[in-house]
């Protein structure tokens, strides 16, 4: 009996529509891409393990291509593994002078400096504790909740790539060269979670003297989420406009992040355009261990 990969790539004779072949189609490559074949992921994961969630992750493709409005069907469970991924994603940035590849750090208030608080988070953070006791988990010692942290960090960083990039096959990345709402999307999530993150642990905002609103800003900042499953075509541009009101003009807190505003002087969007494509975060962004 064929696989849920094997039937997504092999057309039907009573499957007259392109549209949904290309999305599933997009989505065998994606998972392929992103899972499969991730090397990161094969030697974390035992083949029967990377199998089964692939077969899982193109069942979720195949629902997508099938439902009434395939673009928010998407854009749903992208969301849900952005929050899973950039909750965990924050704790394994290495702080400096370390090299990181995520080119998270710096980002609205994330600063690699998590990564040593695994212990206290625990003890501060009931959503924290909550992660271990959904994975049945209850850790012994910090490296306990180091190896778990890693582990899911790695499959739900790979399953939000394999949604970031069937949105290529929807028409939802976008509608200018170099300016995809995807990477402030990202970028935004990720810095909730830290804001969240530091806040529990009574540590200050290292945005707290850029402005004058710094215990706002995790709500600035999941508002974007809030666009984003809102179907608006441009979520940034919706963002943009949720939350200049309250800024006032104060975006020294964002001005040199991915969240900076669109428009943004001609030498940077010439550097956006030549260095980000909306694949481009794929295989990049995994943090070291």
């Amino acid at each position: 009996m064929p696989s849920l990969i094997e039937e997504s790539v092999t057309p039907s004779i009573s499957d007259d529509s392109s549209k949904k072949y290309t999305v599933i189609g997009t989505g065998q490559l994606a998972v392929k891409r992103c899972w499969t074949e991730n090397e990161k992921v094969r030697r974390s994961f035992s083949t029967e393990f990377v199998r089964q969630h692939a077969e899982i992750l193109m069942g979720e493709i195949m629902k997508i291509s099938a439902s009434a409005n395939p673009r928010m069907a998407n854009r749903q469970r992208l969301s849900r593994y952005v929050s899973q991924a950039a909750r965990l994603q924050v704790l394994v940035i290495e702080p400096p002078p370390a090299v990181d590849d995520t080119e998270l750090r710096g980002q609205v208030g994330i600063t690699g400096e998590l990564k040593a608080q695994l212990s206290e988070l625990y003890l501060s953070d009931d959503g924290f504790k909550d992660f271990f006791g959904e994975v049945g988990i209850t850790p012994k010692a910090s490296t306990d909740m180091w190896c778990v942290v890693w582990a899911m960090y790695k499959q739900v960083f790979s399953y939000m790539q394999v949604f970031q990039l069937l949105r290529l096959s929807l028409d939802d990345t976008g509608s200018e060269p170099g300016a995809d709402w995807y990477r402030p999307y990202w970028a935004a999530m990720c810095g909730f979670w830290e804001s969240r993150y530091r806040l529990s642990l009574g540590m200050e905002s290292p945005l707290a003297h850029q402005c004058v609103f710094v215990s706002m800003i995790p709500v600035l900042l999941s508002a974007f989420d809030n666009c984003v499953l809102g179907g608006i075509q441009q979520p940034d541009h919706a963002w943009e406009e949720l939350i200049e009101g309250f800024e006032a003009g104060n975006i020294a807190w964002r001005a040199n992040s991915w969240l900076r505003p669109p428009a943004v002087p001609l030498q940077i969007a010439e550097m956006r355009r030549k260095h980000y494509r909306p694949d481009a975060l794929i295989g990049r962004p995994l943090a070291r261990q």
